[in-house]
């Protein structure tokens, strides 16, 4: 693997070089620490609104329509997300385009209008994505579990907010929200590819060292108080039922992190995991099973997620339980958390030798780690974990008064609190 190179403009900003000679490509990555958790509730989903405004014209290039040309004209791949705790920013080109491909990711994220003419036509199109994920409950299930097990705050609400929320979004609040969030503090390049490392440098102090040296913005932590096992029901008229078991996790630094990755995926995450064999090829009840751990800055989240044959809900719901007994009281064999190591490492190896999945890597590890981890080091945790560390974990889990269980569907009137319980 190629080597890294970590180093800060003289604003601070952190640059990472990835420097890949195997390659004619070159991706330019920035990113935000700014996403829907920064929000207040009255403007709630204005990060992602942020993130489509960004393409509406900048000083350089007013006309909306003067970007997406020029990008197209040189072949680029280019993108943009938001998250909860980061909104990233992308363009991949051919490597003798860098100088192009760096002068247009500055001039957006640094110069965009934001005209005040756009906004109403972008909000139907965000209003618009909102209701494409609302139609689509196997979309929109873990934004309904988070939202019961992180409650009402910013956490707990959906990335894009509601028509509500962004319908009220003004111009002054779009001004103030990227003038207190799109600083120096808040910012990281990450630059990968077919590229001379001291002219990239150069390059990148050009565009981005001119920026005055602020500090980063915080924002507000969330404590969550598992007291009892929670459910909650969206009706809707489905032949499915989608099924979402949350159980409050642990941060990106928590000692067990990596545990709690193996857990997910000895439990839900390939074909030959516990849930896929029990619920799907066993017993019939789903189509789609798994289980994942999502991870933030102050905690995070074991899911379990399934699309169920309503007509058999209460038998499902019993066996994932059963599943999470048992992982938690019986200690899983060396031979499958073998199977499960060698899977991780598999499935990472091949994703990590993207230049888009690498930076992702290291952007993760710079903006929330306390200690940056390269792929290699990575991997030889993995081989740490123990089959006493899994049932541990696990132990810290799969607890009655951790349970979350939320559904979208037309589901039948059960006694809930009968069946949401490990004994």
């Amino acid at each position: 693997m190629d080597k890294y190179q970590l180093t800060k403009l003289k604003n601070g900003i952190p640059v990472l070089l990835l420097p890949q000679a195997h390659t004619k490509a070159v991706s330019l990555f920035v990113t935000a620490k700014v996403g829907s958790r920064y929000e207040s509730s009255k403007i709630s989903g204005i990060s992602h609104f942020i993130e489509h405004l960004m393409f509406k014209g900048t000083k350089k290039r007013p006309d909306k329509e003067m970007l997406a040309k020029e990008l197209d004209s040189i072949g680029a791949n280019f993108n943009a997300f938001t998250g909860k705790d980061r909104t990233v920013y992308f363009i991949t080109a051919n490597h003798k385009h860098l100088a192009q491909i760096q002068d247009i990711l500055a001039d957006m994220v640094q110069a965009s209008l934001f005209p005040e003419k756009e906004l109403a036509p972008e909000k139907k199109v965000v209003i618009e994505e909102i209701n494409m994920y609302e139609d689509n409950p196997m979309m929109s299930i873990e934004d309904f579990l988070e939202n019961l097990v992180f409650g009402d705050n910013a956490l707990g609400r959906d990335i894009a907010g509601t028509v509500k929320t962004v319908s009220g979004i003004t111009h002054k609040d779009v001004l103030n929200y990227y003038r207190k969030y799109y600083q120096s503090g808040n910012y990281l390049l990450v630059l990968t590819g077919n590229f001379k490392v001291a002219e990239a440098k150069k390059m990148l102090d050009e565009y981005w060292g001119k920026l005055p040296a602020k500090p980063r913005q915080n924002y507000n932590k969330i404590v969550v108080k598992s007291v009892k096992p929670q459910f909650v029901v969206k009706h809707k008229d489905t032949q499915q039922i989608q099924l979402a078991l949350g159980f409050p996790g642990i941060d990106y630094n928590h000692k067990d992190a990596i545990a709690a990755q193996i857990l997910a995926l000895i439990l839900g995450g390939n074909m030959s995991s516990r849930l896929f064999l029990e619920i799907r090829e066993k017993r019939g009840l789903c189509y789609l099973v798994r289980a994942y751990h999502n991870f933030y800055e102050d905690n995070g989240m074991l899911v379990v997620h399934a699309g169920l044959d309503k007509s058999r809900l209460e038998e499902a719901v019993k066996a994932i339980l059963s599943e999470l007994k048992k992982i938690a009281t019986v200690k899983v064999s060396a031979e499958e958390l073998k199977k499960a190591k060698s899977f991780l490492e598999g499935k990472f190896s091949i994703e990590t030798e993207s230049a888009r999945q690498l930076a992702s890597w290291y952007s993760t590890q710079i903006t929330f780690m306390k200690k940056v981890v390269t792929p290699d080091e990575y991997l030889k945790m993995v081989n740490k974990v123990s089959v006493d560390d899994i049932k541990r974990v696990a132990s810290f889990f799969f607890k009655n008064n951790k349970l979350n269980l939320a559904m979208i569907g037309d589901a039948p009137k059960l006694t809930w609190k009968n069946i949401l319980k490990f004994d």
